[in-house]
């Protein structure tokens, strides 16, 4: 396994679909924001740039998920569940595919 379930070198997942897409076609986003409190991060053992606390996802998801109209939580020490906030959001047919 390359990465997130791929099986080859250029396919890659989106994390939040399990979308099979090349490289070129994901971004990445920190679940833990950058501009929250530091403190936080201690607390719960993250890093701020850490594999832990980053989600690959395609672009048009990135930009809901900096909108808020979806969210990451953790349900776990390794488990995360995605919540919508803004459920107009799935009516974009982009987004039929939301895990969680």
């Amino acid at each position: 396994v390359f990465y997130y379930g791929s099986k080859s070198e250029t396919v890659y997942k989106c994390m939040v679909t399990g979308t099979e897409c090349s490289k070129e076609a994901l971004v990445a986003g920190h679940i833990y924001r950058q501009q929250w409190p530091k403190s936080m991060l201690a607390r719960f053992n993250i890093g701020l740039h850490k594999p832990k606390n980053i989600i690959i996802m395609q672009p048009q998801l990135e930009k809901a998920f900096d909108k808020w109209q979806w969210v990451v939580l953790p349900e776990g020490p390794d488990d995360y569940k995605i919540h919508v906030l803004y459920p107009q959001f799935l009516n974009d047919p982009m987004q039929q595919y939301i895990a969680g």
